[in-house]
């Protein structure tokens, strides 16, 4: 219901929610339904939702679901975000795992970890029931044994055909896995590469077919279900534009407003909550994010490999949403929001990015101050912006 009632949030001129319900007339129940009903017949709107969220996730979190019926409506709630906020757990000691894999210092894997996990997006996304914490968790792990073959950590043979699972799980999962597929498949060929012996190439090749029996196992199932099942999996990513639509498309995008978009979702853009956060946040994430990448410039040798490794990560999700766009001539997705299910990857370039900048003692003080403004901010929103417009409703 809420969600038939939500306004579309575009740029830094949305509204709040006062704004919002005050500019309403008498007639704006059958305005949102007109409004509604228009968009539900451009496109089959459940196919669509449907084809994106696969089901594991969901099977997942229905066995405390159904194992707390007896306690009751509420329960199930608190139980069901305790689950995710569990889950959410498991992942972050996963990604502090992997960053331990780095060569930077203990105070710069602190920074990157802290400037990740306590970015209010981050408490926004991963506090809440949904099946963003199952694939938090599941890149972590990815991520974790990834490094492993950048790092020339040896893996063992359960160890990558774990790895292949655990992608394959992400399929059933999100259909951003898929988007993000190439990443890995170019992570693998920058490792292979890194061998110079027949034996070695082969020994690699054995290696992979581990990994990718793995993901087949899981992976493909779902894509034949989706192909010949019910739910039609053209909807979505999986439709094929021709060369000339393609190209029309990109031509007519407002790729401006695209990229516009993904960083406000990406920064803290509350449009679910209708709440507006001070223009200054995003300025500051401006600068943040401009500083880091200034830092990634200045990376060399393995470093930088590992750096550009694991932005391969977001570039691949923001090349899928655009995909997606062109399919629809509209920015119909843009969100910013899912990089943190690659919260670990955008933990190593912080790490890699500010440890290069920045001495360590004072990389420990800049992280210190990063988290404490970073609390002051969440204490600000929840005082400030959330409890008196929920409780003056």
């Amino acid at each position: 219901k809420s969600l038939s009632l939500s306004p579309q949030l575009i740029g830094f001129g949305f509204a709040d929610y006062d704004a919002y319900w005050k500019a309403k007339t008498d007639t704006a129940p059958e305005e949102i339904n007109s409004d509604k009903t228009a968009r539900q017949n451009t496109t089959n709107m459940l196919d669509i939702w449907q084809a994106q969220h696969p089901p594991f996730p969901y099977l997942l979190l229905a066995i405390p679901y159904i194992l707390t019926i007896p306690a009751g409506f509420y329960v199930q709630i608190l139980v069901l975000r305790l689950v995710c906020v569990g889950l959410t757990l498991v992942g972050l000691w996963v990604s502090w795992k992997a960053l331990e894999r780095l060569q930077v210092s203990s105070q710069a894997r602190l920074f990157g970890f802290i400037a990740v996990v306590l970015a209010p997006m981050f408490f926004v996304h991963f506090g809440r029931i949904s099946n963003e914490p199952v694939t938090f968790l599941l890149f972590s792990i990815v991520w974790y044994f990834l490094l492993g073959l950048l790092t020339k950590q040896p893996l063992k043979n359960w160890q990558l055909l774990a790895c292949g699972l655990v992608y394959g799980l992400g399929f059933i999962s999100k259909i951003f896995f898929a988007s993000a597929l190439p990443a890995v498949l170019i992570i693998l060929a920058v490792d292979f590469f890194s061998h110079h012996t027949r034996v070695e190439w082969v020994a690699r090749l054995k290696s992979y077919s581990l990994m990718f029996t793995g993901l087949v196992m899981l992976a493909v199932p779902w894509l034949l279900y989706q192909r010949f099942g019910p739910v039609t999996a053209g909807v979505g990513f999986s439709s094929q534009l021709s060369l000339s639509t393609l190209l029309s498309s990109m031509k007519d995008m407002d790729w401006v407003g695209f990229f516009r978009e993904i960083f406000l979702n990406f920064a803290g853009l509350f449009g679910w909550s209708f709440l507006r956060t001070a223009p200054w946040f995003y300025k500051f994430q401006i600068a943040f994010w401009l500083v880091t990448l200034l830092g990634l410039i200045r990376l060399r040798g393995a470093q930088l490999k590992v750096a550009i490794c694991a932005l391969l990560f977001p570039l691949s999700l923001t090349a899928g949403m655009a995909y997606y766009n062109l399919q629809f001539h509209a920015l119909t997705i843009t969100g910013g929001w899912y990089f943190y299910s690659m919260g670990a990857m955008l933990a190593t370039l912080l790490a890699l990015s500010w440890g290069k900048l920045i001495r360590d003692r004072w990389l420990l003080v800049l992280a210190l101050l990063l988290a404490w403004a970073h609390s002051l901010y969440l204490l600000w929103m929840l005082f400030k912006l959330m409890l008196p417009v929920y409780y003056a409703v």
